[in-house]
């Protein structure tokens, strides 16, 4: 056998030993990361609702497993961290309807939701949140308003803040919108997480049917999640380089079958 062939057999040895001894995909990495040293989606958020004051949770619309593990949270995150205020993605001009629904004056279904969102699960968020006694708020911008929708979001949010000095709330969007230092492709639009970076956020997106064991929410600030991109992010117009960890400070792993 030649020394070149030789050569070429020893390294493809190499490559298989690497291979085996290393035996992780950067998904299946990331995977390992969230078992080992993640928590269930209610004690992540208790844990990370305890040291800031705003926790913004990115869902998808209309998901149900996302709506009822926000439900399963609010009575811990209620009791033991003074979350006391839930920031919902409803145009604000829906808030003397929210507070009517709240002070038992006004039905449910007085309070116009966007088509996107509207749906049992996120009825029942705000329903949960009423019977907390959490204040409802509601953010989004009204149709025929200037500026954009996470620039009144953040108004709102912040205005809200500064008149109520005890408010500690969650804030619950679209998952784009809690994303922060996204670099699009064609404007460079500050997200709400850029703009409510000075209220002490943590942001917090939630990744449902993903590859996991069971239910996990663990910090992404670490190299494990360096070009892990969730669906979200994946369909977004965003220059290379965006992955979790570049964009949030958490995601709650929920797989098909949730059992959290």
């Amino acid at each position: 056998m030649s020394s070149a062939a030789r050569l070429r057999i020893l390294i493809l040895f190499i490559v298989v030993l690497s291979t085996i001894s290393l035996g992780m995909t950067p998904e299946q990495d990331y995977i390992r990361y969230a078992n080992q040293l993640g928590l269930s989606p209610v004690d992540y958020l208790a844990s990370r609702a305890a040291e800031n004051r705003l926790i913004m949770i990115g869902t998808r619309h209309r998901d149900r497993d996302i709506h009822q593990m926000i439900i399963r949270a609010l009575p811990r995150l209620t009791r033991e961290t003074g979350i006391n205020t839930i920031f919902m993605e409803i145009a604000s001009d829906q808030q003397p309807a929210i507070d009517d629904f709240s002070d038992g004056a006004g039905d449910l279904a007085r309070i116009r939701v966007w088509d996107i969102l509207d749906s049992p699960s996120y009825s029942a968020i705000l329903l949960a949140a009423r019977d907390l006694g959490i204040r409802i708020v509601a953010i989004d911008k009204p149709d025929g308003l200037a500026g954009t929708r996470d620039q009144w979001m953040s108004r709102t949010i912040c205005e809200y803040l500064d008149k109520h000095p005890a408010a500690r709330g969650l804030v619950i969007a679209g998952a784009r919108h809690v994303m922060r230092d996204i670099r699009w492709a064609g404007c460079s639009e500050p997200s709400l997480a850029d703009q409510l970076c000075p209220q002490g956020t943590f942001s917090v997106v939630v990744w449902p049917n993903a590859a996991a064991v069971s239910a996990i929410g663990v910090d992404t600030r670490n190299r494990s999640f360096n070009g892990i991109k969730d669906p979200t992010l994946h369909s977004m117009n965003i220059r290379p380089g965006c992955s979790l960890a570049t964009t949030t400070d958490g995601v709650i792993l929920l797989p098909a079958a949730n059992d959290s």
